[in-house]
């Protein structure tokens, strides 16, 4: 009895040192950290790349989304992931600037109006790669690919009326370059994290908020006194998909190549459903009651025209090199 107890115990530490072929082997762990809630756009195309990033890698990857700012806000998820405490994470372009002071050349005064199509031949060309280059000699991050498309910004309004900015409280997501062209309308810009902005407009903190339809309609902010907003393409808004160099030098080739490719065919598809979800959005707000007043291509003239006065000393104070200006306005055909 006891010699079999023996060959028990031997075989139990056989099997856990040696696992049986086809056993599951350890998996590396791909934590993405996004800021959204779910159901935004944005969570809602990164868990399709992760769906097909899952199917690609096997066993290789075990990926954990999470959204909400469960693990990090986006103000503060890039010095995360360059201190490798999170492998992936997709930031809008208004939170790099701080590291990679030519991303605000997407938000300076000249960025107002830029259509969709202006905007993708702009940022999948030369001035795109130059900017992603640019954040990664910055800090220890690897750009994956594309960038994702959120759309174009605009103003929203607590309450129901559409009113001069002069003397506002406007909330900004980020970006230097967003906060002063702002302040070129007399303006005061207010940077909230967005978990955090439901209670600012509760508490009257905030008048306005830059953001898109479909980040408003998404957290149902027309449900704390968002009430109208004013259409005019402030700046087009893009997510940046961005990884750890640490977890990613780590990756063997293979690997690499599973999650570029599920990221690149999630690209185009993203962007598409960006433009829709845009749409929706902008029913859904107007079925609430969320009055919608759109500037004239007249008046959005008038208004890029008195910002443009601005440009200059915004790019000086933004840190904006004059290469970014000028394949900027290469890339958007203004030269």
């Amino acid at each position: 009895m006891k010699s079999r107890s023996v060959i028990v115990f031997f075989l139990h530490v056989f099997v856990l040192l040696f696992p049986a072929p086809g056993a599951e082997e350890p998996r590396r762990i791909m934590r993405i950290s996004l800021e959204n809630k779910s159901g935004h756009v944005q969570v809602r195309m990164v868990e399709r790349f992760v769906e097909r990033l899952a199917a690609r890698s096997g066993n290789e990857l075990k990926i954990e989304l999470y959204d909400d700012a469960r693990l990090f806000r986006d103000a503060d998820v890039v010095s995360a992931l360059s201190l490798g405490k999170v492998e992936m994470a997709v930031p809008g372009i208004w939170q790099l600037d701080r590291f990679a002071p030519d991303f605000a050349a997407l938000m300076l005064p000249s960025a107002f109006g830029y259509t969709e199509a202006e905007a993708a031949r702009a940022v999948d060309g030369p001035f795109g790669a130059y900017l992603s280059s640019s954040l990664e000699s910055a800090l220890p991050l690897k750009v994956l690919g594309r960038w994702m498309e959120l759309g174009g910004a605009q103003l929203f309004f607590v309450g129901r009326n559409v009113r001069d900015t002069e003397g506002l409280r406007i909330r900004v997501p980020g970006g230097i370059a967003n906060e002063e062209r702002m302040r070129a309308f007399g303006s005061y810009p207010v940077a909230v994290a967005w978990p955090d902005l439901p209670s600012f407009i509760e508490r009257g903190v905030v008048d306005a908020i830059l953001t898109t339809y479909e980040t408003i309609a998404s957290a149902k902010l027309h449900e704390k006194g968002v009430g109208a907003v004013l259409e005019e393409d402030q700046y087009m808004a893009y997510y940046v998909p961005v990884l750890s160099r640490r977890f990613w030098s780590d990756l063997d080739e293979s690997t690499r190549k599973s999650i570029a490719d599920a990221w690149e065919e999630t690209v185009d598809e993203a962007r598409a459903e960006a433009q829709a979800a845009q749409a929706a959005a902008k029913r859904t707000l107007a079925e609430k009651g969320v009055r919608i007043q759109v500037a004239s291509a007249a008046e959005r003239a008038q208004k890029r025209a008195v910002l443009l006065g601005s440009e200059s000393e915004i790019a000086s104070r933004a840190h904006v090199s004059a290469r970014a200006i000028e394949l900027a306005a290469t890339a958007f055909g203004r030269r």
